[in-house]
C-alpha cells in the first residue's frame, strides 16, 4: 500500500521543529537546505528537488538537492544558463510546467 503524502501543515511544523536548531550560532546552513529540499519533496509530492542561490555577484549556485541526479542536472543547467530555475531568477516569477515531457 502507498501512503498519501504529507499533510501541508504537519510538514511544515516538522520542518520548524527540526530547524529549531537553526537559532544557535554554529549551525550549517548546507544541512538547513538539504532538509529544506527534502521537505519540499514530501509536501509537494514531487520526485526530486534542488535549491539554487544567487550570490552577491548575482551568480546562481547549487546549494542543495535530494539526490546526485538533480545535483547534476542542476549543474548543467548552471553550464548552459537557461533552465526554469534561470527563468525564475531572470523574471522574478515562478516557472510553472505542468508536464516536463511538454
Amino acid at each position: 500500500m502507498t501512503s498519501a503524502p504529507e499533510d501541508v501543515s504537519d510538514g511544515r511544523e516538522r520542518t520548524l521543529t527540526d530547524r529549531a536548531d537553526t537559532l544557535v550560532d554554529d549551525f550549517d546552513v548546507a544541512d538547513l537546505l538539504t532538509v529544506l529540499s527534502d521537505r519540499c519533496v514530501d509536501m509537494l509530492d514531487v520526485d526530486a528537488a534542488g535549491i539554487l542561490l544567487a550570490g552577491p555577484d548575482g551568480r546562481l549556485r547549487v546549494m542543495a538537492s535530494t539526490s546526485e541526479a538533480i545535483r547534476t542536472l542542476e549543474l548543467f543547467e548552471l553550464q548552459a544558463e537557461e533552465g526554469p530555475c534561470f527563468d525564475c531568477y531572470r523574471a522574478g516569477e515562478p516557472s510553472l510546467c505542468a508536464d516536463v515531457e511538454d
